[in-house]
C-alpha cells in the first residue's frame, strides 16, 4: 500500500509464476493489479514478464552474483511504452544461516510521461533466514529496505520497508506472501 499525498491510498499486488528451465534460470510472468481509494477505481496493472540468471555461486569468500530482467507490458486502455529493470543481485551469508542481499537496479522507461524520467536507479538491502533451521528450511523469513529515485524529474529518493514469509510447498513450489510500504 502506498499512502498519497492527499491521505488517499493505492493497494497494489503482484501475482507471479516463475518456471526453472535449466540450473540456476528461471522465466517467470506477473501481474500487477492495483486499487486507488482516491478515485475508488480498480486497475488492472500491467504484464510483467522477467528472466532471472545466476552467474556465481557464494564460494567461501565470493559471493553469489546474479541478474534478473524484467519487462513490464502495459494492459491499461490508452497506455503505451513498457518499462523494463535490470537488477543485479549479490548474496552473502552473514552466520551460518543468515543471508545478506544487495540488489542495485536500472529501471528505463520507454515512453515516460511528461515530467518522468526515462532512466532511474534504485537499491534494496534485504535479509533472509531459514525458521526451523537447523532442523527445517522449508520456510523462510525475508526483510528489506529499498530506495529508488522518483518517476517525477525533480523529486528525491522514496523509501520503502518490507517484510515477509516465503514457504516451500513441493520440492519446486514455492509461495511467497509479504508486505511493503
Amino acid at each position: 500500500a502506498s499512502w498519497l499525498r492527499d491521505r488517499s491510498s493505492l493497494y497494489d499486488s503482484k501475482f507471479e509464476f516463475k518456471y526453472g528451465f535449466a540450473k540456476n534460470r528461471d522465466l517467470g510472468i506477473a501481474w500487477h493489479p492495483s486499487y486507488s481509494t482516491a478515485e475508488g477505481k480498480f486497475e488492472s496493472g500491467e504484464i510483467e514478464l522477467s528472466y532471472f540468471e545466476q552467474i556465481q555461486r557464494e564460494i567461501n569468500d565470493s559471493p553469489a552474483l546474479a541478474y534478473k530482467l524484467d519487462v513490464g507490458i502495459p494492459t491499461k486502455s490508452g497506455s503505451s511504452g513498457i518499462d523494463a529493470r535490470l537488477r543485479g543481485i549479490l548474496t552473502k551469508t552473514a552466520k551460518q544461516y543468515d543471508k545478506l542481499h544487495v540488489n542495485v537496479d536500472v529501471m528505463f522507461s520507454s515512453d515516460p510521461d511528461p515530467g518522468e524520467r526515462d532512466v532511474r536507479f534504485g537499491a534494496i538491502l534485504g535479509y533472509s533466514n531459514p525458521l526451523g533451521a537447523p532442523t527445517k528450511f522449508d520456510k523462510t523469513l525475508v526483510a528489506q529496505f529499498g530506495v529508488e529515485q522518483s518517476r517525477l524529474s525533480g523529486e528525491g529518493w522514496i523509501g520503502n520497508f518490507g517484510i515477509g514469509l516465503r514457504q516451500q510447498v513441493s520440492e519446486q513450489g514455492v509461495l511467497d506472501f509479504g508486505i511493503e510500504s
